[in-house]
């Protein structure tokens, strides 16, 4: 077929299309197609199916891809995978079926050994051309900063408790912590609070309060008509107030200031 040849290139020289329109007197063929592309400077992806397809159909005004480009692949970012809920910020006890309250339930407690995160490295993408043969850079691939730890111990890109507590990530630090803490009085309406690690009351533990503890239990403030139990030791800053009624029980010492 007769005719001429319009080859366009996109913007982001990924693709030449073709069209053969009816005003001209060139003689259409495979081969003048691909000389045309030489002389346009095409180097890379030109397709052979369809540029017999173009030839073959000889229709006049109908556009064809005859050589695509590759896109680059982009890498994947490094990412951390955490063996617990790393994002979840509120806990609040249960009450369990005696009354009594449970806060090591809703804390994150882990072992000693547990492995607590594992790092991803960030992977390269993969490379892409132009139409014209040119190299084209996949976004590169960012590697995310190492964490800051606390109780825990990186090995490879894993990261394991060092002791037994409870687990918390925030702002980039990884912590393993075996004290819980009570920011504010324990009070009789709290119930009865268990944990397999160490207690600190901040405030003070007023009657009707039980406290049991795996470990050590320091209250800031007084203690009054209470019941704390501890596997180690019990530290009271202000004082017993229990009118002879507090029960209070220590596998190691007991101090009082």
């Amino acid at each position: 077929m007769k005719g001429n040849l319009r080859l366009s290139v996109s913007k982001n020289m990924m693709y030449v299309s073709a069209q053969i329109e009816s005003d001209g007197e060139n003689e259409i063929t495979g081969t003048y197609i691909y000389d045309k592309l030489n002389e346009l400077g095409v180097k890379a992806g030109i397709l052979s199916d369809n540029v017999t397809t173009l030839v073959m159909l000889g229709m006049y005004d109908t556009e064809m891809i005859v050589a695509e480009g590759k896109q680059p692949i982009p890498g994947t970012d490094g990412q951390y995978t955490f063996y617990f809920d790393a994002h979840e910020k509120e806990y609040k006890p249960t009450i369990l079926e005696d009354g009594s309250v449970d806060y090591s339930i809703h804390y994150k407690l882990v072992k000693a050994g547990d492995l607590l995160a594992k790092y991803h490295p960030a992977k390269p993408g993969t490379f892409g051309y132009t139409v014209f043969a040119d190299i084209v850079s996949p976004v590169p691939a960012k590697e995310l900063p190492p964490l800051q730890l606390r109780g825990v111990v990186k090995k490879d890109n894993s990261y394991y408790a060092q002791t037994d507590g409870e687990v918390c990530y925030q702002d980039g630090t990884l912590t393993v912590n075996n004290v819980l803490t009570i920011k504010e009085n324990a009070t009789n309406t709290t119930g009865a609070i268990h944990y397999l690690g160490d207690i600190h009351v901040c405030g003070d533990v007023l009657s009707g309060t039980f406290i049991s503890a795996d470990g050590n239990i320091i209250v800031d403030g007084a203690v009054e008509n209470a019941v704390m139990t501890a596997t180690k030791d019990i530290i009271i800053r202000k004082g017993i107030f229990g009118r002879n009624k507090a029960v209070i029980n220590a596998r190691g010492s007991i101090h009082m200031f």
